[in-house]
């Protein structure tokens, strides 16, 4: 058993001999670097002495991946999975970028320990922020560590079914009571939620009639951003609804009810406007600063969609019809915006806003 370098090939590569099969296996060790293929030779060493001993069946059964596989098996089980949409695989991604700035990639999976999770966690509160309205601050929102660590976990749970490691490093436990990034410095009670006189501020300012139809929209169907351009009309039994077929994830299409000609109206302006979806959180974001009211993370073009909700169980909307209105997989998710800490936020008017 020893290293070996081939045909073209700079990386080093372990050659064991497996006796029960009567051949030699060349194993990848994804290195240039002697020192790094080494371990992963010794590695190979141990388990053909413990083979000797009778302690194993074979010399290799399940060798341990890099990093660098492990990750790239992971991604592929998980694309091939309806369960997971597209959002969820680029959180993945950035989980598996911060580990890889304090883990070399072509480190072996189960050689990742909880020093290296402890050097992580200090990494996630020493990284500047790339993005959003606190971009550049020292430290990532206990909410995105929450994201990156969930990620993590979940890799970490799918290499110990595959048996790549036998236990779990310390340290990738969720943060308990996190702060949000909308909520450092100010009242944490803050609900997400834009009234109804905050909508009708926001029409008053907006130049645009085509993005004024899109906030009325969100607002008065509790439509997603991307679910707007990607709904279609019908009718039936002289009532209106909307199919939105394409959402958040890979959920399956559902049935939104119009509640009124104006709605119908307005929906139809935007599709056939087709704004892209930055173009309408720009725009929702440039006017709602002029009202003086905009907030990040709360005050924002999503938060209409939380007011319908809000609204909707203030006005005793069966939690059940609304549930699948908004397209919740859990009613405990639909049941909180009939929680009293909600319905403070609106007021006694009715929903529809149409100014």
């Amino acid at each position: 058993m020893k290293l070996e370098k081939k045909g073209n090939s700079n990386n080093w590569y372990v050659r064991v001999w497996l006796p029960k099969h009567k051949k030699y296996k060349w194993v990848a060790t994804h290195t240039t670097n002697k020192k790094e293929a080494t371990k992963m030779l010794n590695q190979y060493q141990k388990a053909e002495i413990e083979y000797k001993l009778g302690l194993r069946e074979d010399i290799i059964d399940k060798p341990s991946p890099t990093l660098r596989d492990a990750i790239s098996q992971y991604m592929k089980s998980r694309k091939n999975s309806r369960d997971v949409g597209n959002s969820t695989l680029r959180s993945y991604k950035f989980s598996f970028a911060d580990l890889n700035h304090v883990v070399r990639d072509n480190t072996l999976i189960d050689e990742i320990n909880n020093l290296d999770i402890e050097r992580l966690n200090t990494y996630f509160n020493t990284k500047p922020r790339g993005s959003g309205a606190y971009k550049g601050k020292i430290g990532l929102s206990d909410a995105t560590i929450n994201i990156r660590k969930r990620g993590l976990m979940a890799f970490m749970k799918w290499c110990l079914k595959m048996e790549y490691i036998k236990r779990i490093p310390n340290g990738l436990e969720q943060i308990k009571n996190p702060i949000n990034a909308s909520s450092e410095g100010t009242d944490n009670n803050r609900k997400k939620i834009i009234t109804k006189d905050e909508l009708k501020q926001v029409l008053k300012r907006e130049k645009d009639p085509v993005l004024r139809a899109y906030y009325r929209t969100a607002f008065n169907t509790g439509l997603r951003r991307i679910e707007v351009n990607h709904s279609q009309y019908f009718k039936l039994k002289d009532k209106h609804y909307l199919r939105v077929t394409k959402t958040k994830g890979k959920k399956e299409p559902r049935i939104v009810p119009l509640r009124s000609s104006k709605t119908i109206l307005d929906f139809h302006i935007c599709k056939e406007a087709q704004y892209s979806v930055g173009r309408v959180t720009k725009g929702w974001t440039k006017v709602a600063k002029k009202c003086g009211f905009y907030i990040p993370y709360d005050k924002t073009l999503h938060a209409n969609r939380h007011a319908f909700a809000t609204y909707s169980a203030k006005d005793g909307k069966n939690m059940m019809a609304l549930k699948e209105s908004m397209g919740h997989k859990s009613l405990t998710t639909t049941e909180q915006y009939a929680k009293a800490s909600y319905l403070f936020y609106v007021s006694e008017d009715n929903i529809e806003v149409n100014a």
